[in-house]
């Protein structure tokens, strides 16, 4: 991975990404029809509608109220991405009861398969899902940013918003100065083994890995370019300046398409995330008043 960690005096003093959001997660599944079903038995996010350019058969894309959601097939055969998972809030721990039995502490299983293990649920690609409880968080700050999301979220007509997109790291230390120091997100709380960032309508999580080696092994496999997340920026190549500047490397440069610039990069763990300079035209899926609100 291109990733180099400067001293901090070594980096430009203008943080990079402070005000920068992270306005949708893309996450690479096997079988989209059933995901689709998953996520619909879980969640009450709202379809984004499809553009002038027509339906992609391949990419379906929601509003999941903190951030836009795309869930896009790929072509090879998946493994599970457990080190990457997102999480929602529910109106109510019971989501959509016609497709998921309850969501509690001693569930088993949901009606259409999914396993549920306490509050997590696993997608049949093995995806992860956690639901987070209104009023779970401890950390004051944690609590405040998840119900300022919520309601936000709730205005825009979505009940249960995702909140919050959580990373499993192999040294929470390192990934902890990569993502202040090197990228400068704002840190809203941390723990010995949990760091949160405010990205936007988002809350960022780098938690670290339940088993030594976990993390490693799984970028290795190739299983951590799954999930992407990515921040909305005005200048994009002025932003990619400033990242290299401080170490962060951009391998694959820029890439074009119809909805715009993007430059990819890695975090010291492998998981992938990118900068975004849209253009504004609707393609395939016109998900541009969710960018708006998201921005505003």
């Amino acid at each position: 991975m291109a990733v180099g960690l400067l001293p901090a005096a070594a980096g430009a003093a203008r943080p990079t990404l402070t005000d920068k959001r992270v306005v949708m997660l893309f996450r690479r599944v096997g079988d989209l029809a059933a995901t689709r079903q998953f996520v619909g038995g879980l969640s009450d996010w709202p379809a984004i509608k499809v553009g002038p350019a027509g339906e992609d058969r391949n990419v379906v894309m929601y509003d999941a109220g903190g951030a836009v959601v795309g869930l896009a097939t790929m072509a090879q055969e998946l493994n599970s991405n457990t080190c990457t998972v997102f999480e929602f809030v529910p109106t109510d721990l019971v989501i959509n009861p016609a497709s998921v039995l309850a969501i509690s502490a001693d569930s088993a299983i949901s009606a259409h398969g999914a396993a549920v293990s306490g509050a997590d649920v696993v997608d049949d690609t093995g995806n992860h899902f956690t639901i987070v409880e209104p009023g779970a968080d401890k950390d004051p700050a944690l609590a405040a940013k998840r119900e300022k999301i919520r309601s936000a979220a709730r205005q825009a007509g979505v009940q249960s918003p995702l909140t919050e997109a959580r990373l499993k790291v192999a040294d929470l230390k390192r990934s902890q100065v990569y993502y202040t120091e090197l990228l400068g997100l704002r840190l809203l709380a941390s723990t010995e083994r949990t760091a949160h960032f405010d990205v936007g309508s988002l809350i960022l999580t780098l938690e670290t890995e339940a088993k030594p080696g976990e993390v490693r092994r799984l970028s290795e496999a190739g299983r951590l370019v799954h999930d992407l997340l990515v921040f909305h920026v005005e200048a994009l190549d002025d932003t990619m300046t400033a990242l290299m500047e401080r170490g962060v490397g951009f391998p694959r440069g820029v890439e074009k398409s119809d909805t715009g610039r993007i430059a990819y990069f890695d975090d010291p763990d492998g998981h992938v995330l990118c900068l975004w300079t849209p253009t504004g035209r609707a393609t395939n899926f016109d998900f541009y008043p969710q960018m708006q609100r998201l921005l505003g």
